[in-house]
């Protein structure tokens, strides 16, 4: 596993937006490195994954449960997390199961508790193989690419009472200075862009300009 600087370059702003203790479940966790990481900084985080097949080993820092990404409810009793994470994992979902999805992280948390997720930006895409062959929009690994606007929604009708954008600066900046935003605000003033620049094409040198990232990055608190 990587380790030092650079997991705190690729997972400290986590530790900003998850307080001290909070018990976390991370959605899709792969090899474990970010569960591992929240576990290893007083944020204890059972892994997941949909096969028992997972992680590089079972690592003695985690817990491994299964589950199938959707129906989270089925899974673990219901209230039980003060944080659901994950990474990179709802654009893989068929469109028709992401509110359902959102409905199962609200029910594992505690009242008060944060969905804490990010997935590529629909602006900035498609990023998966569809860029090399010059394609429009997602046709391969993800299934759908999202605005803020779009998940803010799905997780208001899914029950979470608040949502917020979080911006990370990029990472030659990070080194210097660990800055995360995390704004109601902020959320407001890009879903207003969105809005704005439905059905622009702009460059993304310009979009990263305007404080759009690759990633749609939010939270969303019950």
């Amino acid at each position: 596993m990587r380790k030092g600087h650079a997991l705190d370059l690729e997972y400290g702003h986590f530790l900003r937006l998850i307080p001290d203790g909070a018990k976390c479940i991370d959605i899709g966790s792969g090899v474990g490195y970010l569960a591992t990481y929240l576990t290893e900084h007083g944020r204890p985080c059972v892994a997941t994954e949909i096969t028992p097949e997972r992680g590089l080993r079972e690592d003695t820092v985690l817990t491994w449960h299964e589950t199938d990404g959707i129906h989270l409810g089925n899974f673990e009793p219901h209230g039980t997390y003060d944080a659901v994470v994950s990474t990179q994992v709802i654009e893989h979902f068929h469109p028709d199961d992401v509110e359902e999805h959102f409905r199962g992280a609200c029910a594992l948390l505690r009242p008060g508790g944060k969905y804490v997720f990010n997935t590529p930006h629909a602006f900035l895409g498609p990023q998966d193989l569809s860029r090399v062959f010059l394609l429009d929009r997602p046709r391969f690994m993800h299934l759908k690419e999202y605005t803020h606007r779009d998940l803010g929604e799905i997780a208001s009708r899914a029950g979470f009472s608040n949502v917020t954008a979080v911006y990370i600066p990029p990472s030659s900046i990070r080194r210097r200075l660990p800055l995360v935003l995390n704004s109601h605000l902020l959320y407001l003033y890009l879903t207003g862009m969105e809005r704005l620049l439905a059905g622009v094409r702009l460059p993304p040198l310009l979009l990263r300009a305007m404080l759009f990232s690759g990633d749609v990055f939010m939270t969303a608190t019950k």
